[in-house]
Order: C-alpha cells, then sequence, then structure tokens
C-alpha cells in the first residue's frame, strides 16, 4: 500500500462528511491556523489532527503516513487488553480500518480521547522556577511508569511529544509501539525516540516488558535535575529533548550534560546519573524498573514466594508434562496419588520452618531498627550500615523497603558528616565518611571523586 503524506490527509480532512468513515467524525471540524489550513502534528508514522464533532466532544484522529507492522492485530490486541484494566494515564481509543478515504481508497485511523493539556516540556517551561510542582510531577511520574510496568506493559516511546499533563495529570498518548505480552512476537518496527533510548535499542532494536525502563528512569533524572538547577534548560534543552541527546547517550559520562549532574546540589541527582551513565555502558536488556533503581533493588531482591509453594508449583508441572505423553491412566493415577502425598509432607515438613525463619527475622528486625538509628545519631555509619545490610539478608520482603530507606538516609548522613569534616581539613574522618557513602552508591563519580581528593590531601 502506498501511504498518503500530510499534504494529502490536510486537504482530505477540509471535508469530515465525505473523508471520513466514522459517523462521529463525520458530523465534526477539523480545527485550522488563521490561514484556515487544517493543523496537523507530525509524528514518526502518522499525523495527528483534533476533530471538534457535536455534543461538545472532541477526538484526536491519527492518520498515518507509513505502514506500521500488523497494524490492525495490534491495536485490537491492545484493545482487547486495555477493556480489563483501569490505567487513568492512557486514552480510551478505536482503530478503523476504513477511517479516512482519499486517493479512492480507504486507509487507517485511530480516534481517541482530545487531551486538553500541554506537552511536558511546555508544563516544564512554565513551571522551572517552582521546584514544588517539578516535585510533584516526578512523584507523579514514578507512579505512571510503576502502573504499567506493573501491568506487563510497556508504552515503546515515551518522550515529551508522547507525555501530557491535563490538570497536573499525566497522559500518554500514541501507542503505535506499546508492548503487551500477546505482540511480544509482532514488534512494531518503531524503537522511540532517540533522544531518549539506549543506543542499543536504537542500533539493533528491543521490545520487551523492560522496554521503556531507561528512558523512565531519564526522563526522572531529568525532572529531578531541571528541580534543583533551572537554568539546565536554557542550556540543554533544543527543542527535542528535556535535557539529554543521542549523542550524550552514546557517550556516557563524556559530554557537558553528564559533568552538570555530577555536579548538581542533589545528592539524588548525581546517585542516578552514575546509575544511569553504567546503564548507557551496557545492554539495553536486564535494565533495572525506576522503582527498583530508586529503592537500591538493582541486583534483585529476596522471592517472597515461599519455598514450599515452589515445591507444589514443580510437582504438578511435572504431572501436566508427564500426563502429555499419554501413558496409561492407571500410571498417571498412581503417580498424582504419591506425588500429593509427597508434597503434603514436604508442605508439612518446611512450613514450621519458613514461619520461624520469617519470625525469627522479623523479631530481629524489630529489636535491630533502633539499635541502627542510635548509631546514625552517634555518627557510626560504619557500624550503622554494615548492620542495615546483615539484616536485608534476613528480614521478610516487608521490612525490606525501610530498611533499604535507612540505608539511603546513612549514605546521607555520610556525605554531610564528610562534608563538614572535609571543609574543617579533618581528611581522614571525612575519608571515613566518603567511604562507607560510596558503598552505599558506587555509581555515584563525584562521590567517589570527593573521596579521591581526600587522600591525596590526607597524603
Amino acid at each position: 500500500m502506498s501511504w498518503p503524506d500530510p499534504i494529502n490527509y490536510s486537504s482530505a480532512v477540509q471535508n469530515p462528511k465525505v473523508c471520513f468513515g466514522d459517523s462521529e467524525l463525520k458530523t465534526g471540524t477539523v480545527r485550522t491556523n488563521k490561514l484556515g489550513l487544517p493543523i496537523g502534528i507530525c509524528g514518526n508514522f502518522a499525523i495527528v489532527y483534533c476533530a471538534d464533532c457535536a455534543n461538545s466532544t472532541t477526538y484526536a484522529v491519527r492518520a498515518f503516513t507509513r505502514q506500521v507492522t500488523d497494524q490492525e492485530e495490534r491495536y485490537k490486541l491492545l484493545s482487547l487488553y486495555l477493556i480489563r484494566l483501569s490505567l487513568p494515564m492512557l486514552v480510551e481509543f478505536e482503530y478503523y480500518k476504513e477511517g479516512i478515504f482519499l486517493k479512492n481508497q480507504w486507509y487507517p485511523i485511530v480516534k481517541m480521547g482530545w487531551v486538553r493539556g500541554e506537552s511536558i516540556a511546555t508544563y516544564l517551561k512554565k513551571h522551572l522556577q517552582t521546584p514544588k510542582e517539578l516535585e510533584t510531577l516526578a512523584a507523579k511520574w514514578r507512579g505512571v511508569v510503576s502502573s504499567l510496568y506493573g501491568a506487563n506493559m510497556a508504552h515503546g516511546d515515551l518522550q515529551h511529544g508522547n507525555i501530557m499533563v491535563e490538570q497536573s495529570q499525566i497522559k500518554l498518548v500514541d501507542y503505535d509501539g506499546m508492548y503487551i505480552n500477546n505482540l511480544r512476537k509482532n514488534p512494531p518496527g518503531e524503537v522511540g525516540h532517540p533522544n531518549y533510548q539506549h543506543p542499543e535499542r536504537i542500533s539493533q532494536g528491543y521490545y520487551e516488558k523492560d522496554a521503556d525502563n531507561f528512558s523512565a528512569i531519564l526522563i526522572y533524572l531529568s525532572l529531578l535535575a531541571l528541580k534543583a538547577d533551572p537554568s539546565l534548560w536554557d542550556q540543554f534543552n533544543n527543542g527535542e529533548n528535556l535535557i539529554f541527546t543521542a549523542n550524550d547517550l552514546k557517550n556516557p559520562g563524556n559530554t557537558s550534560v553528564w559533568k552538570a549532574l555530577k555536579n548538581s546540589t542533589d545528592p539524588e541527582v548525581q546517585s542516578l546519573e552514575g546509575k544511569l551513565e553504567h546503564y548507557c555502558k551496557g545492554s539495553v536488556s536486564g535494565i533495572p524498573s525506576l522503582e527498583e533503581v530508586l529503592h537500591g533493588w538493582e541486583n534483585g531482591y529476596p522471592d517472597p514466594k515461599p519455598e514450599w509453594l515452589q515445591v507444589i508449583r514443580n510437582g504438578l508441572k511435572g504431572l501436566r508434562d508427564y500426563s502429555k505423553e499419554k501413558r496409561k491412566l492407571v500410571t498417571n493415577l498412581s503417580l498424582l496419588l504419591v506425588s500429593a502425598i509427597l508434597i503434603i509432607g514436604l508442605y508439612t515438613s518446611t512450613r514450621n520452618r519458613v514461619v520461624d525463619n520469617v519470625e525469627t527475622s522479623t523479631r530481629v528486625t524489630t529489636e535491630e531498627k533502633t539499635s541502627i538509628d542510635d548509631l546514625i545519631k552517634e555518627d557510626k555509619y560504619g557500624e550503622a550500615l554494615e548492620r542495615c545490610e546483615k539484616l536485608l539478608k534476613t528480614c521478610p520482603q516487608s521490612d525490606q523497603i525501610g530498611l533499604k530507606d535507612k540505608k539511603h538516609n546513612i549514605k546521607r548522613k555520610a556525605v554531610e558528616a564528610g562534608d563538614v569534616s572535609y571543609k574543617a581539613g579533618e581528611y581522614s574522618k571525612a575519608i571515613n565518611y566518603y567511604q562507607v557513602a560510596v558503598r552505599i552508591d558506587p555509581y555515584n563519580e563525584a562521590l567517589k571523586k570527593q573521596l579521591a581528593e581526600c587522600k591525596a590531601l590526607l597524603n
């Protein structure tokens, strides 16, 4: 199929009654500029028009300028999947195979609710001097990406043009590259905006549930960095990014934006800068989610499932696999009976041990939490960290977040104490404090540089 270009579409939409197949769009009027020409927003695969229809309803009409792999099937499966979910950051849509008529044939369109807001870039520019607004936006961004990740989805192209802010709420548009499990074997043929994507994804492609992790971290870091230093916008925004460019991502740590973030007054910006730099140097696969990064779970965390449950699952899986071989019914029943007896026995023998372990670890955690706080108050950050790490290895998952927060508090306090000692010329003390902080945040280049500086001054 030969696809129309924006000029063809702009000519057609001037007569909605004739060009559109949807009865509601036929009643609409496409918004125009001062010259009376339709306003079209061009993207990578489509051009978008705003149509004001009857009953005061307004829609975004996406008309495609390029082929999207398995386009109709993708939108059908995506629509069926989203019906079961309630994700406020997504906008309802309908796919029409016979959506718009021009050049003597029908072409598909996507009709979705019009977001009455502004792009995240426009919103940021307006609120650069209001740190509280940026802090709130960053928190809402965490919620958006966590909800998508929890729903086993990825947007596929998180960037300023696809992130809208409507009445202080974040909305995502453009679902051409969205990932769900049913589409895993049918990648869309697009890899997102190069100013927001891992260089390996741009060059080789990557289509998995965690495809958004890199861009989610990048955008969150950008929001925190702008909150700490609004002047970064004028220095690094070029109209097609927030503060990073594709060149920055191909040269981690070696361009001006990296250096600016290393010198940020916000320790969290320094920490995330080091981690994003590290991820740029590695593979796009396996990058942790934003929440895993913020909680320090980059290297994984304990499986919350008790071991007896895994034993049962493995046993049942074995029986299913065995039954597939179509052995004799009597043999199958015998194996099922024996396996059931073994599973009950294993459950009985392991349950008490699992419960005892959980109770013991919870009891130890409760007793020692106060002592960690006492060690922090006494400036004994090394001992506090060792105790915290020891508890993290044994405590149940319910206590993990609290202990991770204590760990970050130890780092913050250690950095503050190190800075005070450094300014007082007590370099030996400063080294001890900075070493604790680096143990917690090994990717923080600014911290490592400060530690090296102290060691040099001491020698």
